[in-house]
């Protein structure tokens, strides 16, 4: 039994354990360290932020000129509609973690990730920037803001991720304690095997020895 505890615990130590996901982080960007990310001058002595305003996430590189032109134009309705909203911006050409985020948002949305800025509004999104996007970036703005049900992906997405990491993992654990039991029940009969084995050679050696002990009292008895 030792021997099979043994055996056992080896077992364990080399056979793959089932890896769950990581949380990784991203690294974002209010309204205000975007626009000076991107040495934009705007006055925001009266805007501020709070959790009823629309979010618009904004996907960006650094040095982008096209979305350099959409911060200027969300820094030149903030007077109007700042507390319509928030940004919320990953810089995606520098950061891998906020890249790949990027591509899962897109993907996610049914949309390709082939360029910056990838701007998210509610169920809204605009790929590029250009002026003639501007009444539809206002409309979903005010959309966002009234809405009872207000659409975030960012938390959509996390809960997608959530119910399949789970399923991944429930797969994993069970194929695992596939693996594991299969083991030792085979373990088990290896070693059943052995110890009959053992048996059935230490009852010849007994048989045997008995078998010559009466040889050798019927020798001297003659």
């Amino acid at each position: 039994m030792k021997k099979l505890l043994i055996f056992i615990i080896a077992l364990c130590a080399i056979l793959p354990i089932p890896a769950f996901a990581s949380t990784k982080t991203y690294t974002s960007k209010n309204l205000e360290e975007t626009l000076s990310a991107e040495n934009i001058k705007a006055d925001l002595s009266n805007y501020k932020e709070n959790d009823n305003q629309a979010i618009i996430y904004m996907f960006r590189g650094d040095g982008c000129s096209y979305c350099r032109s959409f911060l200027n134009y969300l820094s030149s309705i903030v007077e109007e509609y700042g507390d319509y909203f928030r940004l919320v911006s990953y810089e995606v050409w520098q950061d891998n973690n906020n890249a790949e985020l990027l591509e899962n948002v897109a993907k996610f949305l049914g949309k390709d990730a082939d360029g910056v800025p990838f701007i998210v509004i509610g169920d809204k999104v605009f790929e590029g920037y250009g002026a003639n996007y501007d009444d539809d970036i206002i409309n979903a703005i005010k959309k966002q803001y009234d809405s009872k049900n207000s659409y975030d992906v960012m938390k959509e997405i996390e809960i997608g991720d959530t119910k399949e990491t789970k399923e991944e993992a429930n797969i994993l654990v069970i194929f695992w304690n596939i693996i594991l039991g299969s083991s030792i029940v085979g373990l088990l009969l290896y070693f059943h095997s052995e110890i009959a084995k053992l048996k059935e050679q230490i009852e010849k050696l007994e048989q045997k020895t008995q078998s010559e002990k009466k040889t050798k009292t019927k020798t001297e008895e003659r």
